[in-house]
């Protein structure tokens, strides 16, 4: 057993996706990334998620909830999309562990990392509110 906290616990998560997306550009891969979370569970095809906003770096799920409204459990990365997904996955890496500290981020800290990252809260709130796919232009 480790002695890692739940704030840890997500910062290595994060560090691991932004790692893999790294290896899916520098390796050539030609596939749609999908990175759950362990309590997701998928039943049926995905594509529809890459098909209906399909021009797109970096996808995170939102919610229409004010006080973290970027939900990390799913995020994806479109084919192709790896240069930009590993830029903005560094960004966020790297704007959480300025926010950090050195202190443990809790479970929260990589929503709030993201939601920072993407765009105010209320824009947030209000693509979410929406409740279908909707693509925000970030660049870090």
């Amino acid at each position: 057993r480790s002695k890692i906290g739940g704030g840890g616990l997500m910062v290595e998560r994060m560090k691991l996706y932004n790692a893999f997306i790294k290896r899916a550009r520098d390796q050539g891969w030609t596939a749609k990334l999908i990175m759950v979370d362990t309590d997701i569970v998928v039943v049926g095809s995905v594509a529809e998620l890459f098909d209906q906003a399909p021009d797109f770096d970096y996808g995170v799920s939102v919610r229409n909830l004010g006080t973290y409204p970027v939900q990390g459990g799913v995020q994806y990365v479109n084919t192709g999309r790896y240069e930009g997904a590993a830029r903005f996955s560094d960004y966020v890496l790297r704007k959480w562990l300025q926010t950090l500290d050195g202190k443990e981020g809790g479970f929260t800290g990589d929503q709030r990392a993201y939601q920072e990252a993407i765009a105010p809260v209320k824009a947030i709130v209000a693509v979410a509110a929406k409740g279908k796919t909707h693509v925000m232009a970030v660049v870090p």
